[in-house]
């Protein structure tokens, strides 16, 4: 019977061990609301609609995306976010065509311009929406595909 009861209390303990490691590491996991903070913090001046049929939010994956209309976000607009995402510690892919932006290695930021030509940009999380910047927020717990050449950061927003 000693042992029984001995045996029941170690278990009970290892399982409260485990489930305070899942309670800190899911502290660690930036979710759909750290996206959000990332939205407002620079895109809080434009009218935008959200757009429902990308939202993931998982403990491994979340994302979102938003459109703002192509005559309320003009390439000025382009170019200040763009100083305030490098100031930031956003880094720029490589591409001159593309917006696109990583920080850290599990962040990304995706601006697709509408295009008249629906078929002519291939996005890497969106696809083109006529009228419309297509703009979408992303985090993978195991790296983007095109972040994984940056450093892990920590979001900070």
């Amino acid at each position: 019977m000693k042992l029984i009861f001995l045996l029941s209390f170690i278990v009970f303990l290892a399982g409260c061990h485990i489930n305070k490691i899942e309670q800190s590491e899911e502290k660690k996991i930036p979710n759909i609301r750290s996206l959000y903070k990332i939205k407002d913090k620079y895109f809080e001046s434009y009218t935008y609609i959200e757009d429902d049929s990308y939202k993931i939010s998982t403990n491994h994956n979340a994302s979102f995306a938003i459109k703002i209309l192509n005559n309320k976000f003009t390439d000025n607009d382009i170019n200040i976010l763009e100083k305030k995402l490098v100031n930031d510690g956003w880094k720029k892919i490589d591409n001159k065509k593309k917006f696109q932006y990583c920080y850290g290695r599990n962040v990304f930021l995706e601006l697709i311009p509408p295009l008249e030509n629906l078929n002519s940009y291939d996005g890497y999380i969106l696809l083109p929406v006529k009228d419309y910047w297509n703009i979408g927020f992303s985090w993978r717990g195991k790296g983007e595909e095109y972040c994984e050449n940056y450093e892990t950061k920590s979001l900070s927003f």
